[in-house]
């Protein structure tokens, strides 16, 4: 009779040398993983800027022409449908605040056009909860930012709108009110000309120098400014906003940016490469 079979084992050797192979495969793909998965983030925070513009221009459509109004209202403490020449509530969107009408942060105004028509504005409480989940909070969030901070969207006077999270920095030339300044256009898309060359909103973070964190490129004293100012000008000289603002980690030095014409494109943050409009041509 034949001897029984005997099953040999990997040897230590063979092991080690599979397990080695293994690790420099791992090590050999992970770059490119980590690098297809920022470009898939980078992608979906470039259609969350454009859901963005498509719900303000379909709201400026039914509305005047009016997205609505955001950032510092200037000359005007207390804002309010009467003070922002909106006495029929036709042009913005507003919420009770302790019986005072007053305007609600751009993402409660945009949510019906974001598939949330159920915000409540009866208080700053209820518009903030329903605002911070479903479709305007994934909207609102890059996902390579998934705890976006805090800002401030309007604030008039001692009065401040509630704060609400958002991955995305706004122009306060386009959005702002200022009464009798013409270098804002109180939130009228339609003036936002030319269109192709004025930014809307980018990726961003609240202003840091600031313990309120307005969420927003502020205006300059010229009514002309770039990314590039807002960059390089960090102690306000230009007042367009300040480098901190900037988020170099989220996309690898580099941000989304939608302009009023609802193209997107993405800039290297690089003085030489943000020198785009911010606010509109005198």
């Amino acid at each position: 009779m034949s001897p029984p079979l005997r099953h040999r084992g990997f040897s230590l050797i063979e092991l080690m040398t599979v397990i080695g192979i293994i690790a420099i495969l791992i090590a050999l793909l992970m770059p490119a993983m980590v690098r297809a998965r920022a470009a898939a983030q980078s992608l979906v925070c470039q259609s969350n800027l454009r859901q963005i513009h498509q719900a303000a221009l379909t709201r400026s459509i039914e509305h005047r022409g009016y997205v609505q109004v955001a950032g510092l209202t200037n000359g005007i403490a207390d804002p309010s449908p009467l003070t922002l020449d909106d006495p029929e509530e036709k042009r913005y969107a507003y919420y009770d605040d302790e019986g005072v009408r007053r305007p609600a942060p751009l993402q409660a105004a945009l949510a019906p056009y974001l598939g949330n028509r159920n915000v409540r504005t009866d208080s700053a409480a209820n518009l903030l909860a329903d605002i911070d989940q479903g479709a305007v909070r994934k909207v609102f969030t890059c996902p390579a930012q998934p705890e976006p901070q805090p800002g401030i969207m309007i604030a008039g006077g001692a009065w401040r709108a509630p704060m609400v999270p958002t991955s995305y920095a706004y122009n306060e030339g386009v959005l702002g009110f200022e009464f009798p300044s013409t270098r804002r256009l109180r939130g009228n898309l339609t003036k936002a000309t030319p269109s192709a060359e004025v930014i809307l909103m980018t990726d961003g973070l609240p202003r840091s120098e600031l313990a309120d964190g307005y969420i927003a490129w502020f205006p300059t004293p010229s009514g002309r400014c770039t990314l590039a100012d807002a960059y390089t000008n960090a102690n306000g000289t230009y007042a367009a906003g300040v480098a901190s603002q900037f988020d170099p980690f989220r996309h690898h030095y580099r941000m989304n940016v939608v302009f009023a014409d609802g193209h997107v494109e993405t800039l290297t943050i690089n003085p030489k490469d943000l020198q785009r409009g911010l606010l509109l041509p005198e």
